[in-house]
């Protein structure tokens, strides 16, 4: 599916589990053609939160810094450090400028759920850890992992910044699962890490991660309450730019994730409806396969809807709409928008 930052890395599975409406991305893609620094971060969030999700589970291979948390061990993680520079951070930007707290990066609710799921497999769980996120896709040096302990890191990954930056931006609850694979590269014993070992345990926790997801619905329950955290409302007082001094497409894109405090039932605003106006007729000149009234009926719109668009004869059309359009068509919302 399109979202206003691109593709996300590959299709979402959606289905049902245990009653629990639950949906998989796996961040690499499928065949891992992604490294994590071309991972689109802010597309995957964007999906999830296009897609309904509102609490985000990310489980991900890691390496220890401390000798009790070993290989074959899950930790669930409360605290990151933030040691990547290659990768969009936010959604927000010039034009619409926000600052959310991450000072508790993820959700107590969801790490109670994680853990729960987590020792219910028999796995060794640690809960509370900090979490060194670096670029990659190198390993770290022996000198950068002794650095890392004397910070008083627990454990090393690369995918976790900044994703859980931009799910409290999107106010998703987010918990973070840490399989530990290797002792990095500071253990006396276990020398530099090696592919090899990482696999061979990544097979084994494998087996229990699919038993910890199997077991969250359980932990989670039918009802979602608001979170006890505040995660869902930490846009509350985050956006700094004053309403008439904002970007009216970064607007746009932005109430994909933020439609709670940038007025969800306003429409695209009429510069932009122009613009969409007039690429949507450059678009249906130039293929075969729709017309308007097709369009409509696939978009699940009212007959005329997409030539009372065309013509002006409608309100401006909101982004949702936009966004069904654009994924008819099989095109970029942007090439809509722009």
């Amino acid at each position: 599916m399109e979202t206003p930052w691109g593709m996300p890395s590959d299709d979402l599975l959606t289905g049902t589990l245990d009653g629990i409406d639950m949906v998989f991305l796996p961040r690499h893609g499928r065949g891992h053609v992604q490294t994590p620094s071309t991972v689109n971060y802010r597309a995957n969030i964007a999906a999830l939160k296009m897609l309904g999700v509102t609490d985000v589970f990310s489980v991900s291979a890691c390496g220890s810094f401390r000798e009790d948390m070993a290989p074959g061990d899950f930790v669930i993680v409360d605290q990151f450090i933030d040691r990547t520079f290659a990768r969009e951070k936010s959604f927000f930007g010039p034009g619409l400028v926000a600052h959310v707290s991450v000072a508790h990066p993820t959700c107590s609710r969801l790490m109670d759920a994680a853990e729960a799921a987590a020792r219910a497999t028999g796995t060794t769980v640690h809960r509370g850890g900090t979490y060194l996120a670096m670029e990659g896709p190198q390993f770290s040096s022996m000198a950068e992992s002794h650095l890392y302990r004397q910070w008083g890191c627990d454990v090393i990954g690369m995918t976790n910044m900044p994703e859980a930056k931009l799910a409290r931006e999107a106010e998703l609850c987010y918990a973070s699962i840490a399989m530990i694979t290797d002792y990095d590269s500071w253990h006396p014993d276990h020398g530099a890490v090696e592919i090899s070992d990482i696999i061979r345990t990544l097979h084994g926790n494998s087996a229990k991660a699919r038993e910890t997801v199997a077991g969250l619905p359980a932990q989670l329950g039918p009802d979602r309450a608001p979170c006890p955290c505040g995660c869902d409302t930490a846009l509350e007082f985050a956006i700094m730019t004053a309403p008439e001094k904002r970007d009216p497409l970064m607007v746009e894109r932005l109430r994909t994730i933020a439609a709670r405090v940038l007025e969800p039932e306003a429409p695209v605003s009429s510069d932009v409806s122009k613009t969409f106006r007039k690429n949507l007729a450059k678009i249906l000149d130039r293929t075969e396969v729709w017309n308007a009234g097709s369009l409509a009926e696939a978009c699940g719109l009212g007959k005329s809807a997409i030539y009372d668009i065309l013509y002006g004869r409608s309100k401006a059309p909101r982004l949702d709409t936009v966004a069904k359009i654009a994924n008819t068509l099989g095109v970029k919302i942007t090439d809509l928008l722009e």
